[in-house]
C-alpha cells in the first residue's frame, strides 16, 4: 500500500463491461478506481490517495487536500450562460447544456431499465448514471461540442 498526491485532470468512468475506471493526474499519472469510489473525486481538486502497489494500482481511499483556486474573472467567465445566449435565429431556443446532459442520462437510463439491462438497485443505478454522465462529458464537453453553436444548413 502506497500514497500519492494527485491533482485530478480527468476522470474516466469504467467502460460498460468493466468495473474499474481511471483517474488521470495533471502530471499524466494514471491510477485505477472502482465505480463505487468515483464519487470521491472532482476534476481540478487535489487528493492524497492511498492505493494498492503493483502493476495495476487501484484507489483504496482518498482525502481531499485542496480545491482549485479560481479567480473572480475566471469564475465569471465560467458562469452559466444567460437565456439570451441560447436563442438562435434558425432554431429558436437551444437546450442549456445542464438540461441536455440530464435529458441524455435520463433517456438512456430509462431505456436500459425498460430493456432489463439495469436493475432498480441503488448501486447499479448509481454506477450506470455515473457512466452515462462520463459518456456525456467525453462526447460533448471534453471535445467542446456542448459550447459550440448548432450548425446551420449553410455552415
Amino acid at each position: 500500500m502506497s500514497t500519492i498526491t494527485m491533482t485530478i485532470a480527468r476522470i474516466n468512468p469504467p467502460k460498460p463491461d468493466k468495473k474499474r475506471g481511471t483517474l488521470e493526474g495533471t502530471d499524466g499519472v494514471r491510477i485505477g478506481v472502482f465505480a463505487e469510489k468515483l464519487h470521491l473525486f472532482n476534476v481540478g481538486n487535489t487528493y492524497e490517495i492511498e492505493h494498492t502497489d503493483g502493476e495495476y494500482r487501484n484507489v483504496l481511499s482518498a482525502r481531499q487536500v485542496s480545491a482549485p483556486v479560481v479567480s473572480l474573472d475566471a469564475a465569471r467567465a465560467a458562469a452559466a450562460p444567460t437565456a439570451a445566449q441560447f436563442q438562435t435565429k434558425e432554431f429558436g431556443w437551444q437546450t442549456h447544456p445542464v438540461d441536455a446532459e440530464r435529458m441524455f442520462v435520463c433517456s438512456i437510463l430509462n431505456a436500459a431499465i425498460t430493456a432489463g439491462r439495469v436493475n432498480l438497485d441503488r448501486k447499479e443505478l448509481a454506477e450506470t448514471t455515473m457512466m452515462l454522465r462520463g459518456l456525456w462529458n467525453y462526447a460533448f464537453v471534453a471535445n467542446g461540442a456542448a459550447r459550440q453553436p448548432p450548425r446551420t444548413a449553410q455552415g
